[in-house]
């Protein structure tokens, strides 16, 4: 199952690796709460916790009837592992900002193993780590 929510991730994707700042607590802690509202099918709540480009990509209705129906069916999350993380900073085309993009190694009751990557994002040092996108598969 491919869900593709939110456009950022294919321009961060296809944007080269850079060796930016490192990952804090703060930026993997937002992503683990996040995943977590999922996870816990909060789907209204996740995308009320999520960064204004996020809820411009995708209505909350939207959001949560496309969430749910992929979601659902993989069943309770079994294990979540973290295999790489990534700072990119001003990217093009986007608000400024820092975004960090997680990769996980997921597995579900239902589906067995898929890869997870959530985007946060914040636009300076004085607002908090948020939502930026989704990508399941």
């Amino acid at each position: 199952m491919l869900l593709r929510l939110a456009p950022l991730f294919f321009l961060l994707l296809a944007t080269s690796c850079s060796s930016g700042p490192s990952i804090s607590k703060a930026q993997q802690r937002a992503s683990i709460q996040w995943l977590e509202l999922v996870d816990k099918q909060g789907y209204a709540a996740s995308w009320d916790e999520s960064a204004t480009l996020f809820k411009k990509a995708v209505s909350k209705q939207s959001w949560v009837t496309q969430i749910a129906r992929v979601r659902a069916p993989m069943g309770k999350i079994t294990s979540r592992q973290l295999t790489s993380s990534d700072v990119r900073e001003n990217l093009t085309g986007q608000p400024e900002g820092i975004y960090t993009i997680f990769i996980y190694r997921s597995t579900f009751a239902n589906k067995g193993q898929a890869v997870e990557t959530h985007t946060v994002y914040r636009a300076n040092s004085s607002q908090p780590w948020q939502n930026a996108g989704y990508f399941i598969k």
